[in-house]
């Protein structure tokens, strides 16, 4: 989220609270510290505790719903780990090959294109888990 986007939900949920100073009533800010969280540019934000007690009296997870929809969604994030770790495996079991076999072999030489290919498809297992993550925090 940047800095617009973050000032504009701050005035929505201020906003949602009936204005500034009833907003202002219901967390430890006075007015002017809530209305400077409401500019871009500022560098002020609300702070965690402002958050939960400005969204628990308008009853609406304003700001907390946008941060969780630019929050990674941890199926995905564990997808990419778990596909990283399968073309991990794919590759250790080449090189296991590659060192053990006897290359002169077209079995081993066989086994080795077989071990490379499934490599592969891992690998692309992984970009498509990275893409898929990707898309989901656009």
């Amino acid at each position: 989220m940047n800095e617009q986007t973050i000032a504009d939900l701050t005035r929505d949920l201020i906003d949602a609270c009936g204005g500034l100073e009833e907003a202002s009533r219901h967390c430890r800010l006075k007015v002017t510290q809530l209305s400077r969280c409401q500019t871009a540019g500022s560098g002020n934000f609300l702070a965690l505790d402002v958050v939960i007690a400005l969204e628990a009296y308008a009853k609406q997870p304003i700001i907390s719903r946008a941060m969780m929809a630019h929050t990674p969604d941890s199926r995905r994030v564990a997808d990419l780990g778990n596909e990283t770790g399968e073309a991990v495996e794919a590759v250790v079991e080449c090189a296991k090959v590659v060192r053990m076999g006897d290359r002169s072999k077209p079995s081993v030489r066989r086994e080795i294109r077989r071990k490379i290919q499934t490599a592969r498809t891992e690998l692309a297992d992984v970009e498509r888990a990275l893409d898929a993550e990707e898309k989901g925090a656009a």
